[in-house]
């Protein structure tokens, strides 16, 4: 079995009106750090962007690439966007959830009808999307239910061999919600991504429950302390990464 990961930063885009995020980069030189470090292969880390073609293209050779038993990690940190919904597939609040690439915007439409399709049964996939509107944009469960994760009497570590493909995912906001950059010059960085990292520095062993439950609760002391515009942290699983979540958060399978 094998851990691999897709990290993208994407600092500057051509979508006329969103400004540069010179946080991004860095979020995406630190996660892809952090990660070889926990024993992920991490050599596709894009700090500098990437276009819809190539950010697709590195998309679907990874998947090719994550067999059954493997584990796959995509981060990308950047601008989110919502535009009108088109496939009637948004009922609840009308709106596609995009990431924004360097030349564009890629819609949850793709990941629904193009990615997780051809996915292998029974590999492992945690996303992370530190964007704006971003609680579904990977869509990582379907429907989207991050109360699934909440159970008074969580059971302990265990890798089910079950049919399915165990899909995490880990979001910065919820789909009308903004994500924030904090800090300035060589410290600037997005909240959500310094938190994270923050809590892994910290307790290593933290578990991506437990990471959730610090990130709910570090957003709402920040919230009274006055930063404004900061999304709810959010967390999603399907039923196959139920275990997931119990297991320590970005720490790569061993064999």
């Amino acid at each position: 079995m094998t851990s691999r990961a897709l990290v993208v930063g994407v600092p500057k885009t051509e979508v006329t009106g969103l400004p540069e995020l010179e946080g991004a980069s860095r979020d995406a030189v630190a996660i892809g750090a952090l990660l070889r470090d926990r024993g992920y292969v991490a050599d596709r880390t894009f700090p500098n962007g990437l276009t819809c073609d190539a950010f697709t293209t590195q998309l679907l050779e990874l998947r090719a690439e994550t067999m059954a038993e493997d584990q796959a990690v995509v981060y990308i940190s950047g601008h989110g966007y919502r535009i009108p919904d088109s496939s009637g597939d948004e009922a609840g609040d009308g709106y596609d959830e995009c990431l924004v690439l360097s030349d564009g915007l890629l819609p949850d439409d793709w990941f629904h009808d193009s990615f997780w399709p051809g996915v292998t049964e029974g590999s492992e996939w945690i996303t992370c999307a530190d964007t704006c509107f971003s609680a579904t944009v990977l869509l990582a469960i379907e429907p989207f239910d991050a109360d699934a994760l909440i159970v008074p009497d969580p059971k302990p570590l265990h890798r089910s061999r079950r049919p399915g493909i165990a899909r995490l995912s880990l979001a910065a906001a919820g789909e009308g919600e903004t994500a924030l950059e904090l800090g300035d010059g060589p410290f600037i960085s997005s909240w959500y991504t310094s938190q994270i990292l923050e809590v892994l520095q910290t307790a290593p062993e933290t578990t991506y429950r437990g990471l959730w439950t610090q990130l709910q609760q570090r957003w709402s002391a920040a919230n009274q302390s006055g930063v404004l515009m900061l999304g709810d942290p959010w967390m999603s699983a399907t039923d196959a990464a139920h275990a997931l979540t119990n297991s320590p958060a970005f720490l790569a399978r061993q064999t």
